[in-house]
């Protein structure tokens, strides 16, 4: 937009100063005005609302600075940009200047093109505030009429019967318009012989109607009022100032002043009409009020329209819908306040783990607390998955990972129990399952491990075979293969009345209630997850001699070097050299979780700082600018969503502010099972996402990832960093003795676990690196390398 055609107002009692300046500005195209001294300015200023004035500093009676201070006072000149033109060159006459409000000066004799300049570039910047403002003005009554409507929205969301409904959405009304009185009429029928009012809120020093659902006699100004907003789209205004008059027995009778209604069309029944008083004033309502007021009864209406056309059994369906909505929530409540205690058991129980102070049975002591901890969140996230499957909520996290290596991990798993229970185990799968797929790894593997667990819960005597098989798909050219698994045990098999009911949530068969275990979710589940991943599930039985259970998924086929990366539990022994000293804050209302995340990183070279709350975080932020903010998602008072947004707002504002660039990462923590939870953080601004309970190797890979935190790991690849000896050699295995070597051979040629972690714990009296790596390799189950390493040891 061009400049010019702006209004300038000279203030100078010098004539020839005046004559240059006009010359000036209007051969620019500028109009320009003159007043001779500050009480003339001042009323030119008021009358003219010139864009800009140029003021002469020294002027008989009032000087320039008086006269801006008494412009700057008055609410109709107080936004005009002020330039002194003076010849005072003095820094404190400048200074005083800009005080009383100046926004620029010109030093006399001025240079013609500097006057310019200056002008323009001040009417530029006055401009620009304008259509700020102005646009500040559009968003915040867009933005106010969005919350009206939410918060409309919220009101009557949260009501079941359409008496509740009438009164939430009235009572918005009634604080949305600061109205005196806020009513529902019905029916909307010029030629009825009664009406009613079902609903009004008033103010408590205006009375109502005091006829509620009482059939009202048809009166003229009655039925005149419904045939004019049966023939008006939208909503009409009474008043004084338009074209429909309050009629006066309404105003007579309910003292009011101003009006606004509009009928509403329900989907069944006849129109109703809403309204809205003003009683204590003769009220204007502005276009935005009229706008706001149509959303509003379209909304109301077709709310009404979804009550009325409810019958019974759909009020039992929204009951039941309700009652089952809410156990979900109540789940996932208790499945976030079980997860956060877990997240500190689990947490101290692994830290004190690495403690060697601990002696052997302490460190077992510890083991049982880790092994229940970890099954209880194991039941935690059936039970959860269950409320998530009858909430819609499931969905599929696709990766690419080693098919084969999940086998070979399950197998190994289990070889445990069934060595233990005298079981056979087998694993056969033909030659063309691919190695490398892509679907949920953590569905399909807890699938498997569902139906393992079934079925050596079971089997006495004889073993369970797992077969899995796969065929390509009819089109050649896709990448997706069908993989079918049997899991067939010799166990007691299922009895015919209970193989209907084998899927259903809840329900055991005969054979799993007289095993007093388990809580009959593991199935529905299962099948759940088999059809999220394009397949189903199905088994057959023969009672007495067994049980079989197939499935079968679809799953995209793909290269080996695109498989996703397998995790390796590494744990963080020092910071790489030459990193900055990282500052860290750790958000959380729960001092207990603050301090597992303290004592992982305790150990490093970290500032750390900790906040009870986001606000707290927040302020911590805006001191000590963090470069990674530990972040949990429920805390009173402000959470950690809102944190984060305040966090990032705040950042968006930096002048020196790179787009896209964050100067803090913030990871979010979260009890909750939900994935909701995840994309709801990313969308707030948070860089990543971690679920409690968490583990350390969860810790580090976040911070490197997000922070860009360089560690040296525990294993391999951190030796060569840190110039120390590998552990692993034959000098170091020729201490042990026979015995033990023999052992450790027998332990991990079956993948015994339990053994294995055993013998690394004797081995530790002797060679502390030595049973470090070799209890690393055990936890890793890399048995293939150990079985290797006790071969070279004979």
């Amino acid at each position: 937009m061009d400049d010019k055609n702006n209004t300038i107002l000279i203030i100078d009692d010098n004539e020839a100063n005046i004559g240059v300046l006009i010359n000036s500005l209007e051969s620019q195209g500028f109009k320009a005005i003159t007043a001779r001294n500050g009480a003339m300015g001042i009323r030119r200023a008021k009358f003219s609302s010139p864009d800009l004035i140029l003021m002469d500093i020294m002027m008989p009676g009032m000087d320039g600075f008086e006269t801006c201070l008494s412009l700057k006072a008055d609410d109709m000149t107080k936004e005009i940009p002020v330039i002194f033109m003076t010849a005072l060159i003095d820094v404190k006459s400048k200074l005083r200047g800009f005080e009383v409000g100046g926004v620029d000066y010109i030093t006399k004799p001025f240079e013609e093109a500097e006057v310019l300049v200056r002008v323009k570039t001040h009417l530029t910047i006055r401009r620009l505030q304008k259509q700020l403002e102005t646009k500040n003005t559009r968003l915040q009554g867009n933005i106010n009429h969005l919350e009206s409507l939410t918060a409309l929205g919220k009101s009557i969301g949260e009501t079941r019967n359409i008496t509740q409904m009438m009164d939430n959405a009235m009572n918005v009304t009634l604080s949305v318009f600061k109205c005196d009185r806020a009513w529902l009429l019905y029916p909307c029928d010029p030629d009825a012989p009664s009406w009613r009012v079902p609903i009004e809120i008033t103010g408590p020093e205006y009375p109502g109607a005091k006829t509620l659902n009482v059939d009202i006699p048809m009166e003229p100004s009655v039925s005149e009022l419904m045939r004019d907003s049966l023939s008006a789209n939208g909503p009409i205004p009474f008043g004084h100032e338009y074209e429909h008059k309050m009629p006066p027995t309404v105003v007579k009778q309910f003292s009011v002043q101003s009006q606004i209604c509009m009928a509403i069309y329900p989907k069944m029944g006849k129109p109703w009409i809403f309204g809205i008083h003003q009683c204590s004033y003769n009220r204007f309502w502005t276009g935005n009020e009229l706008d706001l007021f149509r959303d509003f009864g379209h909304h109301i209406g077709d709310s009404l329209g979804v009550f009325i056309s409810m019958n019974e059994l759909q009020k039992a369906k929204d009951e039941a819908d309700s009652a089952n909505r809410a156990k979900s929530t109540f789940l996932a409540n208790m499945s976030h306040e079980l997860r956060t205690p877990l997240n500190a058991i689990l947490g101290f129980s692994r830290i004190m783990t690495r403690n060697l102070a601990h002696d052997q049975e302490q460190q077992e002591n510890l083991a049982v607390i880790s092994r229940n901890g970890e099954h209880l969140l194991t039941l935690i996230d059936q039970t959860l998955d269950l409320a998530k499957i009858e909430a819609g909520r499931i969905t599929l996290n696709e990766s690419s990972f080693d098919l084969h290596n999940m086998l070979f991990e399950l197998e190994n798993m289990f070889r445990v129990q069934t060595d233990n229970k005298d079981l056979q185990l087998v694993f056969n799968y033909s030659e063309d399952v691919p190695r490398c797929i892509c679907t949920d790894e953590v569905r399909l593997r807890q699938v498997l491990i569902n139906l393992l667990n079934n079925a050596l819960k079971f089997t006495k005597t004889g073993g369970v075979t797992v077969r899995v098989g796969a065929e390509d798909t009819e089109d050649e050219r896709s990448a997706i293969c069908k993989l079918k698994f049997e899991i067939e045990d010799t166990g007691p098999g299922i009895a015919y009345k209970d193989m209907n009911n084998l899927f259903e949530a809840f329900v055991q068969t005969e054979i799993g209630r007289q095993a007093h275990g388990g809580t009959g979710l593991g199935l529905p589940i299962s099948k759940k997850f088999v059809q999220l991943m394009g397949g189903d599930i199905t088994a057959k039985s023969e009672f007495g001699f067994g049980t079989t259970f197939m499935f079968e998924i679809q799953a995209n086929v793909v290269e080996s070097n695109t498989t996703a990366t397998l995790s390796t539990s590494r744990r963080a022994a020092a910071l790489e050299f030459g990193q900055p000293r990282y500052r860290i804050l750790i958000a959380d209302d729960k001092p207990d979780n603050r301090k597992v995340l303290v004592s992982i990183l305790s150990s490093f070279d970290f500032a750390i700082k900790e906040a009870g709350n986001g606000q707290e975080a927040f302020e911590i932020w805006q001191k000590w600018k963090p470069h990674l903010i530990w972040m949990d998602i429920r805390m009173p008072g402000t959470n950690g969503y809102d944190a984060v947004k305040i966090i990032r707002n705040e950042e968006s504002k930096m002048i020196d502010k790179k787009p896209g660039i964050r100067d803090t990462a913030i990871i979010a923590v979260s009890a909750s099972g939900y994935e909701e939870e995840r994309t709801s953080a990313i969308s707030a601004g948070c860089d990543g996402f971690l679920r409690k309970p968490f583990r350390e190797a969860d810790v580090f890979e976040m911070m490197s990832r997000h922070a860009e935190v360089r560690f040296v790991y525990e294993d391999k690849r951190s030796t060569k960093s840190t110039n120390r000896q590998d552990p692993l050699t034959s000098e170091a295995l020729a201490i042990l003795s026979d015995d033990i070597i023999a052992q450790f051979q027998r332990a991990v040629s079956i993948a015994d676990f339990s053994m294995s972690m055993r013998l690394t714990e004797q081995i530790r009296l002797e060679n502390e690196a030595l049973a470090d790596a070799l209890k690393a390799l055990v936890k890793n189950f890399r048995f293939s390398t150990l079985q290797e390493l006790f071969g070279k040891g004979e």
